[in-house]
């Protein structure tokens, strides 16, 4: 292990070196001294809960929002936010670790906790600050501009929303200060970027009919680019690279033609000025997604040519494809789970690649592999496609059904269609399950796994089916105008509620014990997990699970 007093690298209970002391974590009593604490936060009404990994993703968080950190990403985190030494330390560390998993889960403890203890001796304050507290999530909501934190038993109120910037996931924010050159009242976008070294904000002057996007922190400010252009902020690094489209505005109603896709980076002059270099990656753009994690741009052309660039790297883009009219990237929550429709950005490091069409033929694309072939995985094209990919399987959901093969390197999938879906084509993947739920045309909710279906309720609402969101594989869904929840598929319903066929389940979240809804009148409303102590809290535009950081 690694003594966390002079760094020596050693085996046995003390350090040969400097007779530091021995590390030993009492595993029975830390639990047991966890659970009184958790007991006790509870009984406060604490507001303290762990974020889910981005991205979206992607650990999901439960049970009071507490994240399952394995000791790689454990060694992960505290590698990155250390010294030179303290780095060195872990990885030696890390390797020790991974060395015992295997039957020596004394030793496991120990050189985790010894990698603590060193870190926290090397770590300056901010780097602490952040490592301790970026995970927490709490309850907030909208209403009339305002932003409330309901973590507790009473509402407090933040601030207005025009003084909060949310990063590329929306749920998180920080409270900067803005720039003086910047209108506040003509802000028609903004983000911050995932550290809050760098904020973005476009704004829009009627007047001059001009966007103007803007890039500043607390100790700098700079107009980028300004013009008739309409602008949209994509994406915003901590070295403050902006990712953002840029379209042509052809006509006093609006009327939109070409949209460029534009990066920005920070540069400094030989004086140490700071200034903005802006690149236009493509002028003719049709579609694009950013996979963060891999500071990779994959897009298409309006002339169906495909492309990924690096844009942390001076790198030239890559051509894919020549005729791609589809991408099929990657969505936030799973790593598996492939969607035209999925959102622009995906934080995820497990965002590894994605799919494309080329005349009906679709192929998935590794980003991080050195191998240039394409795996070809089936014949479907439109914009309409989803796709469950997992190396060994393939699930095809297009045309109102599911369709299941076998994927082998070399051999063309065979696909055998194992259900049809009801109008709404209403699934969701459990991925930890490796299974997917869905309402079929006869509204029975059904589990397909390994291509084998199984009924689990029928007279579902069309529609209606849900993840409970900061869950893995909870579920709700709408049964004969009432709202159920269910913990797992093989799991009793729990009514929550009476609401009308139409209401919104999508929005249900889990928090501290608690399910989170609207009902229908669209307040929002709480229950317990078995359905008990119902209670409106008010109306509300919008309520999620985010962290405010100072």
């Amino acid at each position: 292990m690694i003594c966390p007093k002079c760094g020596q690298e050693y085996e046995g209970d003390k350090c040969p070196r400097c007779n530091g002391p021995e590390v030993i974590v009492n595993n029975a009593d830390y639990l047991k001294r966890k659970r009184a604490y958790e007991e006790k936060q509870a009984g406060k009404g604490s507001a303290s809960s762990d974020k889910e990994t981005s991205e979206n993703n992607t650990a999901d968080v439960k049970n009071g929002g507490q994240e399952e950190v394995l000791p790689d990403e454990m060694f992960r985190r505290l590698k990155e936010s250390g010294s030179k030494f303290a780095q060195d330390a872990v990885e030696k560390t890390a390797s020790q670790a991974k060395k015992a998993v295997k039957g020596k889960k004394k030793l496991i403890v120990r050189i985790i906790a010894a990698a603590i203890v060193l870190m926290l001796a090397s770590l300056a304050g901010f780097g602490v600050f952040k490592l301790a507290t970026r995970k927490n999530y709490v309850l907030y909501m909208k209403y009339n501009n305002k932003i409330y934190n309901v973590a507790g038993i009473d509402s407090k109120l933040v601030c207005s929303e025009d003084d909060i910037v949310f990063e590329a996931d929306n749920n998180s924010f920080y409270m900067p200060e803005f720039s003086d050159e910047i209108d506040k009242n003509n802000i028609i976008q903004k983000m911050a970027s995932n550290q809050g070294k760098y904020f973005t904000a476009i704004t829009y002057d009627s007047m001059e009919d001009k966007y103007t996007l803007f890039v500043w922190n607390n100790s700098m400010s700079l107009r980028l680019a300004e013009s008739s252009n309409k602008k949209e902020i994509l994406y915003i690094s901590d070295k403050g690279t902006i990712i953002y489209k840029d379209t042509q505005v052809v006509n006093d109603q609006g009327a939109l033609g070409q949209t460029s896709l534009m990066v920005s980076k920070l540069d400094k002059s030989k004086d140490g000025d700071v200034h903005g270099v802006i690149t236009e990656v493509e002028s003719s753009l049709a579609n694009v997604y950013i996979y963060s994690a891999k500071n990779t741009i994959i897009y298409n052309s309006t002339g169906n040519v495909l492309y990924t660039l690096n844009y942390d790297k001076d790198e030239k883009k890559k051509e894919i494809s020549e005729d791609a009219k589809n991408i099929y990237a990657l969505t936030s929550k799973s790593s598996v789970r492939y969607s035209y429709k999925a959102n622009p950005v995906n934080q995820s490091d497990k965002a590894e690649g994605f799919i494309y069409s080329v005349n009906g033929n679709c192929y998935y694309h590794s980003i991080s592999s050195k191998n240039t072939e394409d795996m070809f995985i089936g014949k479907f094209n439109g914009s309409g496609v989803e796709l469950i990919y997992d190396k060994d399987y393939v699930y095809v959901i297009n045309s109102g059904q599911v369709s299941y093969a076998s994927v082998k390197k070399d051999v063309t999938p065979v696909f055998t269609v194992v259900s049809k879906l009801g109008g709404a084509s209403d699934y969701v993947f459990l991925e930890l399950a490796d299974t997917i739920a869905a309402v079929d045309e006869n509204n029975n909710l059904i589990s397909i796994s390994s291509g084998k279906v199984k009924t689990i309720a029928e007279n579902i609402t069309d529609g209606s089916l849900s993840i409970v969101k900061n869950t893995s594989s909870e579920l709700t869904y709408i049964r004969d105008n009432v709202q159920y929840y269910k913990k797992s598929l093989t799991a009793d319903e729990v009514k929550m509620t009476d609401v009308g066929s139409d209401a919104d389940t999508v929005s249900t979240l889990f928090y501290k014990n608690k399910l989170y809804y609207y009902n229908s009148d669209k307040k929002l409303c709480s229950c317990t997990v078995k359905g008990k102590n119902g209670s409106v809290v008010g109306d509300v535009e919008r309520f999620w699970l985010g962290t405010e950081y100072k």
